[in-house]
């Protein structure tokens, strides 16, 4: 598994970003993902401001399934559907996936230092585990300087 100072779990966050934590927690209880695992992802500038949110969906089709069929092969052989073609893709699509794209759409000038939180939620609004699987770490990796992100907090279940 990769290991990056990138990544840390949420209760290693600054204090001020509590309130962003706890509304990430409450956007993904109430995040109607057609399935199984609700995640909500926000990104959030220097400023405390949020840029863009997104949450998980099941049976979606997302430009980057097809990208990292082979890490998806090797990391989750049982969560797969077979396609048409033959290839085989994910059965739901991240909210790290999809807020990515819409961080893209955010102009240069107002992506100064961005943090990322991840949060999934139990019925009783607490947060559990939702750090970035393999796909997802490699694709903000990929993408950290061009976006500028600096930080990315996942909730834990502790």
């Amino acid at each position: 598994m990769i290991t990056d100072p990138l990544f840390q779990p949420a209760s290693k966050a600054p204090k001020k970003l509590n309130k962003l934590i706890n509304y990430a927690i409450v956007k993904a209880r109430n995040h109607n993902s057609h399935g199984k695992q609700s995640v909500y992802a926000i990104a959030i500038d220097s400023k405390g401001l949020i840029l863009a949110e997104a949450g998980n969906r099941y049976k979606a089709e997302h430009p980057t399934q097809g990208q990292q069929v082979n890490i998806w092969n090797v990391y989750n052989r049982n969560k797969f559907s077979n396609t048409k073609e033959g290839h085989y893709i994910p059965d739901s699509t991240h909210a790290e996936q999809f807020l990515i794209e819409r961080l893209k759409r955010v102009p240069k000038e107002k992506r100064a230092g961005v943090t990322i939180i991840v949060a999934r939620s139990t019925t009783k609004l607490t947060g559990t585990n939702a750090k970035p699987c393999i796909v997802c770490t490699n694709s903000l990796l990929r993408i950290q300087k061009r976006l500028d992100i600096k930080r990315v907090f996942y909730t834990t279940s502790e």
